[in-house]
């Protein structure tokens, strides 16, 4: 059995990722030696490493020449990269995920337009809808609970393909042009949800499903903070989120569960009963409704 010493793996199906945080020379030398342990466990298995297929990647904000340490199987110095793609996504230095955004948005504009050429003898707005759902919507929200985007820029990257559609829909369907278009209406027409919200339902639905035993959570739960019992105020927070000075801290993965969570509920009901999807998307849809009509009204 193949047990690493002060490192931690991820392993699915032949794909392993081993990985440390490093501070100091010490922990590269830990890291290398842990490489060489696999390699070791390789060659008593009868089993081969293709060291052209396996990369290093590190991920800091930080210059330091310990992030650039270079690691080996077999001699074989290995490839060094600053973004790596895994299990679909992309992963980059400073996991702002915009390669990632990037990628999956000229993908789907090219499905998009695939379906508006092809489409051009159509009438009907469920053929394009399921279409769209299927073949470009499915694409542009995989995995979104990694890599949900804080900055507008990359939210309207991502709404304007499903706005290209949406004017395409009215166009095609209800006669209407761009100078008449209000992208909420359409919406609402034909029962859609705008992309960030649906990114919103996403994130509920892992927390939920991770405190209800319906995922293997037990490695990530307690980045979940809950909010003191004894802290009675006019909004009573479920969790309670951490502070900092920067964006990536501020908009990090559970800080960002949790005040989606929040915001769209004040118990915890939900983590203790599993709600179906239904109610989660009601709830949303009303929640975003009313802060928008608050802040109208501001």
């Amino acid at each position: 059995m193949l047990i690493f010493n002060d490192a931690e793996f991820c392993l699915y199906a032949d794909d392993l990722k081993i990985f440390k945080e490093i501070n100091e020379p010490l922990d590269t030398q830990i890291l290398q030696s842990n490489i060489d342990k696999l390699i070791t466990y390789a060659q008593t298995n009868n089993l081969t490493l293709n060291a052209k297929k396996c990369i290093v990647t590190s991920f800091s904000r930080k210059q330091s020449s310990l992030i650039c340490a270079q690691y080996h199987i077999e001699g074989e110095e290995l490839e060094r990269k600053i973004s790596t793609r895994d299990l679909g996504v992309i992963y980059d230095h400073k996991l702002n995920f915009n390669d990632h955004i990037s990628y999956i948005s000229g993908k789907a504009r090219k499905m998009l337009g695939f379906i508006i050429r092809n489409g051009k003898y159509f009438k009907d707005a469920n053929t394009f809808i399921t279409l769209y759902n299927s073949l470009v919507r499915s694409n542009i929200e995989y995995a979104s609970v990694i890599w949900n985007p804080h900055t507008q820029l990359q939210t309207n990257k991502l709404e304007s393909i499903q706005h290209k559609f949406l004017r395409f829909l009215a166009f095609k369907c209800l006669n209407k042009k761009d100078d008449s278009l209000n992208y909420s209406e359409i919406e609402k027409r034909f029962k859609m949800d705008n992309l960030e919200l649906r990114r919103k339902i996403a994130d509920v639905k892992f927390t939920t499903k991770s405190f209800n035993n319906i995922m293997d959570s037990q490695s990530y739960l307690h980045h979940f903070k809950f909010s003191p019992l004894n802290s009675i105020t006019r909004k009573n927070d479920v969790f309670k989120t951490t502070g900092s000075k920067t964006d990536v801290g501020k908009f990090s993965l559970f800080n960002r569960l949790m005040n989606t969570f929040n915001k769209l509920q004040n118990n915890d009901n939900w983590l203790r009963n599993q709600p179906n999807d239904n109610s989660i998307k009601y709830v949303s849809r009303l929640s975003t409704q009313e802060s928008s009509q608050a802040n109208n009204l501001a």
